[in-house]
């Protein structure tokens, strides 16, 4: 699909348009989750809470692949800790990184996670290697995201598959009920944005969770991240 992106510039006032090949995404996705097609970024800070309380954290999140309703998206995820002083100077701040890869397909209810892959280093180097990896894979694919949340507020999500991934069980098994209050105006790092406030409560109480998903953005803020900038 064509994108044409027009600007003015020159002295007779005509416009100029220009061109770009680019794969696009079902406008299922575009509508609550932001995701456009291939290239669409978030950029991420850690919010202050998660800030004051000596963390810090920067992420990226891109769309790297897209075929027709199926969507990859790609995270870089680095953590570091405020750095000690040690009186004459500051110790060398201790951090890891995360490099995610998560499989999404669009259909006309709303977006839904496929499988996710995670590699962790458990220093700020990827030179080495990962320290460990796996993959989450779910049959069936879980709806995480509605076409609407004014339309539905209210969902399920039922995680069922398997893991490969160190420290997980074999099997997944377990449930999310989420609940999106209306929208209202909130104060983020971008500027006041309409937000609906996500609350999930998992079935084993571990993936319990409560975030602000902003129409044709995507998720502005959660509980240690808050986006500094989105480009569809």
């Amino acid at each position: 699909m064509l994108i044409l992106l027009g600007c003015s510039g020159s002295s007779d006032d005509s416009a100029t348009e220009f061109v770009f090949d680019r794969d696009m995404v079902a406008e299922e996705c575009s509508a609550i989750s932001g995701i456009v097609g291939v290239g669409s970024e978030w950029t991420y800070g850690p919010t202050a809470e998660f800030n004051a309380g000596g963390s810090d954290l920067d992420e990226t999140i891109r769309v790297t692949n897209v075929d027709e309703r199926d969507v990859e998206a790609q995270s870089l995820r680095t953590q570091t800790e405020t750095a000690t002083d040690t009186g004459d100077t500051a110790s060398e701040p201790e951090g890891t990184i995360d490099h995610y890869t998560w499989q999404f397909r669009c259909e006309v209810d709303g977006l839904y996670l496929l499988s996710e892959h995670r590699e962790h280093y458990a220093s700020l180097s990827m030179g080495g290697g990962a320290d460990l990896s796996g993959t989450r894979r779910y049959d069936p694919a879980v709806l995480v995201l509605p076409f609407s949340l004014d339309d539905t507020p209210s969902w399920t999500e039922s995680y069922a598959g398997t893991s490969d991934y160190p420290g997980d069980d074999a099997a997944i098994a377990y449930t999310r009920a989420c609940t999106a209050l209306a929208a209202a105006p909130v104060d983020f790092a971008v500027g006041s944005l309409s937000a609906h406030e996500v609350a999930c409560t998992s079935s084993d109480a571990a993936h319990d969770e409560t975030y602000w998903q902003v129409n044709a953005l995507g998720r502005a803020r959660d509980a240690t991240r808050e986006v500094l900038a989105y480009s569809p």
